[in-house]
């Protein structure tokens, strides 16, 4: 018994001396000059990282949710959360609620991103996924507006555009406001290609159709026409269908840009109404053409 005790004491002695020896060289890391292990900090999740949804008024918050569209890189159709989804709902219901009001989505994209929607561009295309929840919902389409806007840098953090939605409910537009001078309309003609229905949407022509889509909302009650002309070079039949195909272009640009459909009517008078010779290039050049009006 006496040779017992001190044996324990010593095994004792040793378990509690090895004990320290692990905590300090092994999990602190403190022998020989040793830094103290820090455990990697845990990923923030991605709703902290996602900047909240706001549906703005007046340059006020409307609604608001902790959390936002997903957009994956290259996609026109976003993930949609159950609040992202509640706050487009409750966008819906206010709307028809408050029948002079309208919506203006204005969506994001990368050129890098490339463009297989079938839409002008991928931006349009996110906003006209909105625009197709918000008419499920029963927004008339006439009510909402499709913008867009593009920023090289949406896609810096990853492969998914969070958020990358600007949504504003407006006052319906149907007069100018006091003391605001009334937006002007100036008819133009667009020009086209040798036997092409195809034109390209530049700076100068998308600031056009703003401003004659800004003008048609406060006058509601007028029309656009759009009519398609071409040169004599082919069957009157052939140039008939051209001039109409012509026309539809510059009609799809207006309703992307947020134009409904019932305001805008197309024709084509082909090659019957010159506004040039068609003997010369340069002539027939001037009458391959759309002539914008209101009427």
């Amino acid at each position: 018994m006496r040779t017992l005790v001190p044996v324990l004491g010593l095994v004792l002695a040793g378990w509690i001396g090895g004990g320290t020896w692990y905590w300090v060289c092994k999990v602190r890391a403190l022998c020989d000059g040793g830094t103290p292990a820090v455990a990697p900090p845990a990923a923030a999740p991605l709703v902290s990282r996602i900047p909240p949804l706001t549906v703005s008024y007046q340059q006020k918050p409307l609604i608001s949710r902790q959390d936002n569209f997903r957009f994956p890189k290259g996609d026109s159709a976003a993930v949609l959360s159950p609040a992202v989804r509640s706050a487009l709902d409750t966008l819906a219901t206010y709307l028809l609620t408050n029948p002079g009001t309208e919506v203006e989505l204005t969506a994001s994209f990368a050129a890098e991103e490339g463009n297989k929607s079938g839409k002008l561009n991928l931006g349009l295309a996110r906003a006209g996924f909105v625009q197709s929840y918000l008419l499920g919902k029963g927004v008339p389409a006439k009510r909402m507006i499709t913008l867009y806007k593009e920023d090289s840098s949406v896609f810096s953090q990853g492969d998914t555009l969070l958020g990358g939605m600007e949504i504003r409910v407006l006052d319906k537009a149907t007069a100018p406001a006091p003391g605001t001078p009334e937006v002007k309309f100036e008819p133009r003609n667009l020009y086209f290609g040798y036997k092409s229905d195809n034109i390209d949407l530049n700076d100068s022509l998308r600031s056009y159709i703003s401003q004659t889509i800004q003008y048609l909302r406060q006058h509601p009650e007028k029309k656009l026409q759009l009519t398609g002309h071409t040169d004599n070079v082919g069957s009157a039949a052939y140039n008939r269908s051209l001039g109409l195909g012509r026309a539809k272009t510059v009609k799809r640009f207006f309703q992307e840009f947020g134009m409904a459909e019932d305001q805008i009517r197309t024709d084509s008078q082909g090659p019957a109404k010159p506004i040039a010779p068609n003997d010369t290039e340069e002539g027939r050049s001037k009458n391959r053409r759309v002539e914008i009006k209101v009427q």
